[in-house]
């Protein structure tokens, strides 16, 4: 069995978000969910989770500009 990930998925449209939440959670892991760059940058102060799975296209702070904070 794999060892169980905090994974942060970062996208605007809901339908992807709980698409990939059902997946990650079924194979076991710990999943939370930003829909905006900000939020996800909001959602990392004090936390570092294992994996972030980041949409590059967002209005706002796109995926780069977060990837860039983060």
């Amino acid at each position: 069995m794999s060892p169980r990930l905090d994974v942060l998925v970062v996208d605007d449209d809901p339908a992807i978000r709980d698409a990939l939440r059902l997946i990650l959670e079924h194979a076991g892991h710990a999943v939370s969910e930003a829909e905006t760059g900000d939020r996800a940058i909001e959602m990392l102060d004090g936390r570092a989770p294992d994996v972030i799975l980041l949409d590059l296209n967002m209005p706002g702070r796109d995926g780069l500009e977060t990837l860039a904070r983060v």
